[in-house]
């Protein structure tokens, strides 16, 4: 169980590939609320105790999750956009619930739970970012 925390900051490190494709497409609020995400979501995965880090990577994931919601369904115009992202969604979802309730039944499992969780997470910036106005 040594390496759970490495392979989630390994997958966490991949959040910055939206925040450079947001770059990229001149989306620097998205870009920068990426980043942030990334940071706590790392800081956190570095050392993963109960505290400060676990809670703000909590809330700033959360928070971030919204911005990108609202963004794209307000700035997507592309219905079959919004159809994978809407389906990534609730892919993305069921992998953060499965993580949960594997690691609260102590089964090693959840870590590749969560690791889908930050993939779909990364696949659903995108996807704003390359669908929106």
């Amino acid at each position: 169980m040594i390496y759970t925390n490495y392979y989630l900051i390994t997958t966490s490190t991949l959040f910055s590939v939206p925040v450079f494709y947001g770059i990229y497409k001149r989306k620097y609020g998205l870009s920068a609320v990426t980043s942030v995400a990334m940071t706590c979501s790392l800081f956190y995965w570095y050392q993963p105790v109960k505290g400060t880090s676990k809670n703000a990577d909590l809330i700033v994931s959360k928070i971030s999750g919204f911005i990108y919601f609202a963004y794209g369904l307000y700035n997507m115009n592309n219905n079959f956009g919004k159809m994978i992202g809407y389906s990534n969604m609730a892919l993305m979802l069921s992998c953060y619930n499965a993580s949960c309730i594997l690691y609260n039944l102590n089964n090693p499992y959840w870590v590749y739970y969560h690791m889908s969780f930050h993939l779909f997470t990364v696949f659903g910036k995108m996807l704003v970012i390359g669908f929106s106005n």
